[in-house]
């Protein structure tokens, strides 16, 4: 075989990977063409629900940063970012709301997750969203990040 016929058949190889690689990015990306996801009450996935947990709001805030510590993503452990002020408790009965914000390392990139929980000293609701910080699809990267969060909590807290 000559040079340039070798040359042609070495690129015909290339681009053909480059096509197998590329059109299963481009299903991905049509399939999810955002780049966040969150939880909420009415989710049409049950996946995706607000959970109730039957645990005071302390207990729920001290199991959600002891989980994220454990969490990875590609390598790189989710980190919690630090809460500034005072931080309400919620070893009372009366409402209180909190916040636990989270980086998720994405390769080169990183997500931001926010953790809402809403409780007492009795029960707990939590709300998750994960949103891209870069880019206008995800392929369903945010979703898999508050799965994995919130079956790690289940498993720990049992809804």
């Amino acid at each position: 075989m000559r040079a340039s016929g070798k040359r042609t058949v070495v690129w015909k190889v290339v681009c053909g990977g480059a096509v197998l690689l590329l059109v299963p990015i481009m299903i991905l990306g049509a399939q999810n063409p955002i780049n966040h996801a969150a939880t909420r009450p009415d989710h049409s996935d049950p996946l995706l629900r607000t959970r109730h947990y039957h645990h005071s709001l302390y207990e729920v805030r001290r199991t959600v940063q002891e989980t994220i510590s454990t969490l990875r993503t590609y390598g790189g452990h989710w980190q919690t970012v630090p809460e500034e002020g005072l931080v309400p408790l919620g070893l009372r009965d009366e409402p209180v709301e909190r916040v636990i914000r989270v980086v998720v390392p994405v390769l080169v990139f990183k997500d931001d997750l926010t953790i809402t929980l809403h409780g007492n000293s009795k029960e707990t609701t939590l709300d998750v969203r994960s949103a891209s910080r870069v880019g206008k699809g995800d392929f369903g990267e945010n979703r898999r990040h508050i799965l994995q969060l919130l079956q790690a909590l289940d498993e720990r807290l049992k809804p």
